[in-house]
């Protein structure tokens, strides 16, 4: 009987873990017409965090700056984006590839496969979200724009 129970509940656990994860589509800071710019980087710095919810400083390297942003848009509307209940977002981290959105407003949005940071008002937020992708389909997604920026050639995504 102490066995029956003790696997019962291991089943139990696992389920509540699994239903910790929903997919949903990525919610952008702000409305998506107000993006300005798009940039694809690389984090060259792991950000140094403070007491609160501001991080001091981080540093990118650009690996390409997007001309067709609409297209782009879409093409990451593909991806899909699970939202994690397990942990606070983990935001970029060093070497790892990251999408840079600036906001006609001055402010930017970083999305990593483990989360966003946010530069508001001079300020880096780290995500309140927890909004996650696949490392593999971000970094395809970058490689394929990448590519395609620095040689204006076909899209292979």
């Amino acid at each position: 009987m102490k066995k029956i129970f003790s696997i019962l509940l291991f089943v139990m656990i696992t389920f509540s873990f699994c239903s910790c994860a929903k997919v949903e589509n990525y919610e952008f800071l702000h409305n998506s017409d107000e993006i300005k710019e798009i940039e694809l980087v690389m984090v060259t710095e792991n950000p140094i965090e403070e007491i609160g919810d501001e991080i001091v400083v981080f540093e990118t390297a650009t690996l390409a700056k997007i001309t067709d942003i609409d297209m782009f848009l879409a093409d990451f509307s593909t991806l899909t984006c699970i939202r994690m209940k397990l942990a606070p977002a983990v935001g970029i981290l060093a070497g790892y590839n990251a999408i840079k959105l600036t906001y006609s407003n001055g402010d930017i949005e970083f999305i990593g496969a483990l989360g966003q940071v946010y530069l508001i008002d001079g300020v880096y937020i780290a995500g309140e979200s927890d909004l996650c992708f696949s490392d593999d389909d971000l970094n395809r997604l970058i490689a394929a724009y990448v590519a395609h920026e620095s040689k204006q050639t076909n899209l292979d995504f």
